[in-house]
């Protein structure tokens, strides 16, 4: 076991015999192979807060939004390479609560939803199956407080959250204040 703290431009790391030992930061970031694993569509659960964003879709104008933050999530995590190539579907520009994307996946057996790579070695897809990256743990560790991956599922390749969904349903959240609640909601009765 290690401990480390940071000194200027080194580490400096206690190693577990005692001894200190001075490591040099690399600035470089290191080479992660996409290219290597496989990848599942999933549909992701999400709920947020979005007081402190200006709307749920990425914007040319802002980047100031829920979906940047997710993807901000998702390339910390390397989960995708880069938003092109992730297969993301979302119903609608104000849509929220289901998404659907190709993550990055540890299921080299196959499963529902999981696509492998090309250059697999015939000898890796004979591995016992593993458990699924934790994809709610990994995203949630990222993320702000106010956005939140509630669950995951696998799905089939083809599945769209925008081209399959069967139904919407938009709940509005807000403080009540010293709002009269019955009054708005005879207001609101008239429009219908």
């Amino acid at each position: 076991m290690k401990s480390c703290s940071p000194a200027s431009e080194s580490l400096n790391c206690i190693t577990s015999d005692g001894n200190t030992r001075s490591t040099k930061k690399s600035g470089k970031e290191r080479h992660f192979d996409f290219g290597s694993h496989p990848r599942r569509h999933v549909a992701l659960k999400l709920a947020y807060l979005g007081w402190a964003y200006q709307g749920f879709a990425v914007q040319e104008n802002t980047d100031n939004t829920v979906e940047a933050r997710l993807f901000e999530a998702l390339l910390k995590t390397r989960l995708i390479q880069d938003r092109q190539s992730s297969n993301y579907h979302r119903c609608g520009r104000t849509d929220k609560g289901v998404i659907t994307i190709d993550l990055r996946s540890s299921q080299f057996c196959g499963g529902l939803g999981v696509s492998l790579p090309e250059n697999l070695d015939p000898g890796t897809k004979s591995k016992a199956c593993t458990s699924e990256l934790p994809y709610v743990k990994m995203l949630n560790r990222v993320l702000p407080q106010d956005i939140r991956i509630l669950d995951w599922a696998p799905v089939e390749q083809g599945f769209s959250a925008r081209f399959d969904c069967q139904s919407r349903t938009y709940r509005y959240y807000f403080p009540r204040g010293f709002l009269d609640v019955e009054l708005m909601a005879d207001a609101a009765k008239r429009c219908v």
